[in-house]
């Protein structure tokens, strides 16, 4: 049967094709992408801080914390626009309590509580200090949303939640970011051996791996050699011609470097101590 004019304005239903009329067809959530945060309005500069998170591979490599101090009345808002039928919000969940949240979409709040998501010890170890991802509505109309994040003060302790970004449908126009190229760190290698950082000098957080290094030689009349180990032993021998610069490529996706010492990880010396300096990319 043909829908009548009314029936064009019904949500989530099809022409089954028969006299009975329509059905009822099931929502399909698209596939979901990664949103930066970003946001129009917030109620306070001094509770909203934008921070260096290298570890968001959405490819902004930043986030915004939340925070607000001990003692009620209080809160820390921020709000923004999500298109699409399915909402997702993305948080930092470190190896510590991360205290309720709400997220109102449309005037409708919605509970976020990260510690029955994902109940973890405060012992558990760094290596699952990454992101939370969880969908929060998918069964919301096809257009703009209002999305607001709010964390409510408490009497006696401070309280922060770090927010990486969102979920969002890809049919609604969202598309990943491309993953720039940035400097982990620098230094100037001597005859000891130096490890990889495991985690990004900047703020002390896990990176997503090593993409290059270059070296770079000081030394303008002789050529240098850098040797690269892998738990103690060598890898690779670089030549570094005098005044000269050499690119060493380590992975496209970046290389996750599991050690953080000179003996258990990947490091990096000179045979002579001062002439040759490094830089190290990773990936946001």
């Amino acid at each position: 049967m043909a829908f009548k004019t009314e029936d064009t304005l019904i949500e989530g239903v099809q022409d089954d094709g028969t006299a009975e009329g329509v059905i009822r067809a099931k929502i399909v959530s698209g596939e979901l992408v990664k949103v930066p945060a970003w946001f129009l309005d917030w109620n306070d500069t001094t509770k909203i801080n934008t921070l260096l998170q290298t570890d968001n591979n959405d490819g902004t490599g930043s986030g915004y914390n939340l925070s607000v101090v001990a003692g009620l009345p209080g809160i820390a808002s921020i709000s923004t626009i999500i298109y699409g039928r399915v909402i997702g919000i993305r948080y930092r969940r470190p190896n510590s309590a991360v205290p309720d949240f709400t997220v109102v979409i449309d005037g409708v709040p919605y509970a976020v509580k990260p510690n029955v998501i994902a109940p973890r010890a405060s012992n558990i170890g760094n290596m699952l200090d990454r992101e939370t991802l969880v969908i929060i509505a998918q069964d919301l109309s096809d257009t703009a949303h209002t999305v607001e994040l709010v964390l409510h003060a408490d009497a006696l302790a401070s309280r922060s939640v770090v927010i990486y970004g969102f979920l969002a449908e890809r049919r609604a126009g969202y598309q990943e970011r491309m993953h720039n190229d940035y400097i982990i760190t620098q230094g100037t290698l001597t005859i000891a051996a130096v490890a990889f950082p495991t985690a990004d000098p900047a703020n002390s957080r896990p990176h997503q791996g090593v993409k290059k290094v270059w070296y770079y030689n000081k030394n303008t009349t002789t050529a240098r050699k850098v040797t690269l180990q892998y738990a103690g032993s060598t890898i690779r021998v670089i030549d570094v011609p005098a005044a000269g610069t050499v690119e060493v490529n380590l992975s496209e996706r970046g290389l996750i470097v599991s050690g953080a010492s000179a003996t258990t990880g990947l490091n990096h010396f000179a045979d002579v101590d001062a002439e040759v300096t490094f830089t190290l990319f990773g990936l946001k």
